[in-house]
C-alpha cells in the first residue's frame, strides 16, 4: 500500500514539475515574441535596388545602424552597414521612420529579412525592437513611385512600311512638373535632390518644375540620398521644329495610306476577321488624311503625358 502511495505520489510530482517546466517555457516564449517589432511595412522596390522597411511612426528619432541579415534562399547573409541608412521622414502630420537595405541587385529573389534593435528610438526612449519579415510580408514594388509630367506630342516614326516607333516631344515654353503618385513617391519626392542638364548644362529644379529655355535632350536626375537614382529624359523642340516634325510626321502617314486604304479592301472581302481587321485598317486611313489637315492647319495637339 505505501508502495503505492509513493508510486502515485511521484507520478503527481512529476505531472506537477512537467506543467511547471512548460508553464515557463511558454512565457519566455511569449517574451521572445514580444521583442519581435509588430508595426511595420516592408517594401521591396526590386527594379531600383533597394528594400524599405517603414517602422511605427511611434519612434521619434534615429539610432543605433542595427545588423541585418537577408536570406535569398539559397543563403543568409550579413548586409554591409554602407548598404544600410535610415531617416525619418513626416508627410502629411505622419511620421514615417524608414530602414533602407541598399545595394539589392537580386532582392527579388529575396525569401526573408532580419533586422536587429536599436534603429529607431522613441520620444521617451523606448529603443525599436528586432523586426523578422518573412517572405509573405515583402511587398514588390517596382516602381519608385515619381514622375515627370509634361504637354507633349506623341509620334509614330517610321521604321519601315509596316513598322514604326513611338517618341513624345514637348516644346520650349512648356512647364515640366515632377509629382509623386504612391504613398513612398509623394513623401520621398519633398526629400530628393532634383537636376537636369541639356546641353552640357546642369541646373537645380527647387520646386518640383521647370520650364525648358532651350532646344535640347533634356536629362532630369532625381537622387534619394545615395540610396537611389532615377533620370527621365525629356526631348524639347523650338515651336518651329515642333509644327515641321508633327507635319512631317503627318505626311509620312499619309503616303502610305493608299496601301492601308487597298489592304482593308482586300481584307473586307474575307469573312470572320478579315472583315473586322479590313474595317479598322479603313479606319485608321480616315484618321490619318483628318491628322494630315490638322497638323498642316491647327499644329500639333499636345496631351498631357507621364514618365515613371
Amino acid at each position: 500500500m505505501k508502495n503505492t502511495f509513493k508510486k502515485l505520489l511521484s507520478v503527481f510530482l512529476c505531472a506537477v514539475l512537467l506543467f511547471t517546466t512548460a508553464s515557463v517555457a511558454f512565457a519566455a516564449e511569449d517574451n521572445a515574441e514580444e521583442v519581435i517589432e509588430k508595426n511595420y511595412a516592408c517594401h521591396n522596390y526590386y527594379s531600383n535596388g533597394f528594400i524599405v522597411v517603414t517602422f511605427s511612426s511611434k519612434y521619434s528619432q534615429t539610432g543605433e545602424i542595427p545588423e541585418v541579415y537577408l536570406n535569398d534562399s539559397s543563403s543568409i547573409y550579413s548586409v554591409a552597414e554602407e548598404d544600410i541608412d535610415f531617416k525619418i521622414f513626416e508627410y502629411g502630420g505622419i511620421r514615417y521612420p524608414q530602414l533602407f537595405i541598399k545595394n539589392t541587385n537580386n532582392s527579388d529573389e529575396i525569401i526573408g529579412i532580419e533586422i536587429g534593435t536599436g534603429a529607431f528610438v522613441t520620444e521617451s526612449g523606448e529603443t525599436s525592437a528586432k523586426v523578422v519579415i518573412p517572405k509573405n510580408r515583402i511587398n514588390q514594388s517596382g516602381n519608385l513611385g515619381v514622375s515627370c509630367e509634361l504637354e507633349a506630342i506623341k509620334l509614330e516614326e517610321r521604321t519601315s512600311l509596316v513598322s514604326g516607333k513611338i517618341c513624345y516631344y514637348t516644346t520650349v515654353g512648356k512647364p515640366v512638373k515632377l509629382n509623386g503618385y504612391s504613398e513612398h513617391g509623394k513623401m520621398w519626392l519633398g526629400e530628393m535632390t532634383a537636376t537636369y542638364t541639356v546641353n552640357e548644362k546642369t541646373f537645380e529644379i527647387t520646386s518640383n518644375e521647370f520650364v525648358p529655355q532651350e532646344p535640347g535632350r533634356y536629362v532630369v536626375e532625381l537622387k534619394l540620398g545615395d540610396v537611389v537614382t532615377k533620370t527621365f529624359e525629356i526631348d524639347v523642340l523650338s515651336e518651329k521644329e515642333t509644327y515641321s516634325k508633327n507635319l512631317g510626321n503627318a505626311t509620312e502617314l499619309l503616303v502610305t495610306s493608299p496601301f492601308y486604304f487597298v489592304l482593308g479592301v482586300v481584307l473586307l472581302l474575307v469573312p470572320g476577321m478579315g472583315m473586322v481587321i479590313g474595317a479598322f485598317s479603313l479606319a485608321s486611313v480616315s484618321l490619318t488624311v483628318s491628322n494630315f489637315f490638322t497638323a498642316l492647319f491647327d499644329g500639333p495637339v499636345y496631351k498631357e503625358y507621364r514618365l515613371s
